[in-house]
């Protein structure tokens, strides 16, 4: 196989380990492929994997103002393409690349320039909905009237991200996206083939995770939320509605993990409850102690991805839906599109209108019993042991690569 035109060289804009890249390169790797990884280097490992059985080529993406400048407004990032053709990671294996593997939108053009060098294939690997992630983006900032401030929301511009990001879709050979929502906008919207767009989720393997099911040993049902606390997550949505429940059959508890330093959802929930945060509602700021997570994922019963109505949310799908299916447990979600398909589609969990406190509200007062969840549960573990595993995703990725080959 060393000689072989077989590699996949993948780029991450973000510090290498990440866990969807990891679960891919294995998966690549199972299936007879090499994979080197470019990403800048981390000092701190904050995922699960480590750099650690993997061919890491890590390679600085810094650059002075001007050449950062010039990079983020034509796109090409020509600085960071010289140092990755001049490496002698890169030279040494070269040769034997048939295909660019680029993680999510900002590292296309690279990507693209380093396949039309070489006469590589190219693929882009869509993580998020680019063009709609601009509605996370904050207006709060001291510098919002500098120069500095307007040539940043020009480059962020909502116009020019969907034109690259429609430049770089028809560009590339193969995209790869994790839900058939987003599948069909960049198709419908760039007009694209749609048999160059494959989906490969944020499933998991079930075999790597305790299937807790629900927790049986008390009486009251434990609401849990942890990850990325921001405005459109739905977090004031999931708190005022927990703290109008006054018609509950069975004692609630709700927990949140993920809040950081001047969190303004924190504020906002210490606010509402004029500071006295009751002995039922945990707040714990973000952590990277996935014993602590696993251990209150364990104690969980309802599982909670609150996310209001968004472009964003709409097309893309959080890891965390499938990791607590893993682990057994009854999920509730707001109805954004693919959440709203997949707890349907696995009788998994239950719904409510994104955003509607009332709504929200009507459905945890309609909880009679613990047992209730119970089919939830087992539904969940069900279904990621069968359709949603990501042994199947696997089948579609290895296909990709087979028909780039």
């Amino acid at each position: 196989m060393k000689n072989k035109k077989n590699v996949i060289l993948m780029i991450l804009q973000k510090a290498f380990p990440d866990l969807r890249a990891c679960q891919e390169i294995n998966a690549l790797k199972e299936n007879g492929f090499e994979v080197y990884v470019i990403a800048p280097n981390s000092e701190v490992q904050t995922s699960e994997y480590s750099v650690e059985g993997y061919n890491y080529i890590d390679i600085s993406l810094k650059q002075n103002k001007f050449d950062l400048l010039n990079s983020m407004l034509s796109n090409n990032y020509n600085v960071i393409l010289k140092r990755i053709i001049k490496d002698k990671r890169f030279i040494a294996i070269k040769d034997r690349i048939f295909a660019i593997h680029v993680h999510d939108l900002v590292l296309a053009k690279l990507g693209y320039n380093l396949s039309k060098l070489y006469s590589y294939k190219f693929v882009i690997d869509y993580h998020e909905n680019w063009p709609a992630m601009k509605e996370f983006a904050g207006n709060d900032s001291a510098e919002k009237y500098s120069f500095k401030r307007h040539i940043y929301n020009y480059i962020t511009s909502y116009k020019r991200i969907v034109n690259f990001e429609s430049e770089m879709s028809n560009l590339a050979d193969k995209i790869i996206v994790v839900v058939d929502e987003n599948k069909e906008r960049l198709a419908k919207n760039y007009c694209l083939n749609p048999n160059k767009i494959h989906v490969v989720s944020n499933t998991k393997d079930p075999v790597n995770y305790i299937n807790y099911g629900l927790n049986m040993k008390n009486e009251s049902v434990n609401i849990f939320y942890h990850g990325t606390i921001q405005r459109l997550r739905g977090i004031r949505t999931l708190v005022e509605a927990f703290k109008k429940t006054e018609n509950t059959k069975i004692d609630m508890s709700l927990t949140i993990i993920g809040f950081k330093e001047k969190c303004k959802e924190k504020e906002y929930i210490i606010n509402l409850y004029k500071g006295n945060i009751p002995d039922n509602l945990t707040l714990i700021d973000w952590t990277t102690d996935r014993d602590l997570v696993l251990k209150e994922i364990q104690n969980a019963d309802l599982c909670v991805i609150p996310h209001d109505k968004s472009e964003l949310a709409d097309t893309t799908v959080p890891n965390k839906i499938f990791e607590y299916m893993c682990h057994g447990k009854a999920i509730l979600v707001s109805d954004v599109k693919p959440l709203k398909r997949i707890v349907n589609h696995t009788k998994s969990g239950l719904l409510f209108k994104a955003s509607d406190v009332e709504d929200l509200r009507s459905v945890l007062e309609s909880i009679n019993s613990k047992k209730e969840l119970l089919e939830f549960s087992r539904n969940a573990r069900k279904s990621v042991e069968g359709e949603f595993n990501w042994n199947n995703d696997v089948n579609e990725l290895v296909k990709l690569y087979g028909d780039l080959l």
